[in-house]
């Protein structure tokens, strides 16, 4: 996953030594989501000064991290195709 933000450079190398941590695995939106739902035993943490979403699960101590621009550009995503499916309704 590539860094598109436009927060100063000094965030890659931030989310970088994340990635590097045993206990933090970046996932994509779809398992992060299934995560939430999932039951399991968790806890939010985020990373807000890197832009950084997350929960922890407290029977591994894994934390399960997604960028703030992959969860929030398919929000907006959703947000335009709802809008064009009301559109066409």
């Amino acid at each position: 996953m590539q860094d598109t933000d436009s927060r100063p450079s000094m965030l890659s190398p931030t989310r970088q030594s994340l990635r590097d941590h045993q206990d933090c695995r970046f996932v994509g939106l779809r398992e992060y989501c299934n995560l939430l739902i999932s039951g399991e035993h968790l806890e939010r943490c985020d990373e807000q000064l890197l832009g950084i979403r997350g929960v922890r699960d407290l029977k591994t101590g894994v934390r399960f991290l997604i960028e703030e621009e992959e969860l929030f550009r398919a929000r907006v995503t959703r947000r335009w195709a709802d809008q064009a499916i009301g559109s066409n309704a």
